[in-house]
């Protein structure tokens, strides 16, 4: 597990971390996906004024099986994507407005960075994956 302490982090100087991940310690349900390969990860978190904005990049190699003919298939996925993780003394206050912002909200002084790569995978992953884009149902015959 990888945590981060919050506190440590002031407005003048963020934190950027660059590591891998094995696959084993993020689990994604099996019908998503299956990471067959270590995530790259890099993270930055800047101290806002109301909380924290989290940036970073997943890069790694994962198997599907194809929505229409089963068949498994591996492809490479890079992920970019931002956030801000803010107090939940903030969710009614009306000062944030969500459909502005990718939101979290936590009141924890620590940040489990695997948790939040395996959020943005399940944000961004497809539920129904194709292994090409002209890929048909096999035809199923019926003896007679």
């Amino acid at each position: 597990m990888k945590r981060v302490n919050l506190k440590e982090i002031t407005s003048k100087t963020p934190l950027k971390l660059d590591f891998e991940i094995q696959p084993s310690l993020v689990e994604l349900p099996e019908e998503v996906a299956k990471i067959v390969s270590p995530l790259t990860v890099q993270v930055e978190i800047f101290k806002s004024a109301m909380g924290y904005t989290i940036r970073g990049f997943i890069e790694g190699e994962f198997e599907f099986v194809c929505s229409r003919c089963a068949k498994t298939f591996r492809e490479n996925i890079r992920k970019e994507f931002s956030y801000e993780l803010l107090p939940t003394s903030l969710v009614g206050s009306g000062e944030v407005k969500f459909s502005e912002l990718e939101v979290d909200f936590s009141d924890s002084e620590f940040l489990d960075i695997v948790e939040v790569v395996r959020g943005q995978l399940l944000l961004d992953l497809p539920v129904k994956q194709l292994c090409s884009e002209d890929c048909e149902v096999p035809e199923v015959k019926i003896n007679e």
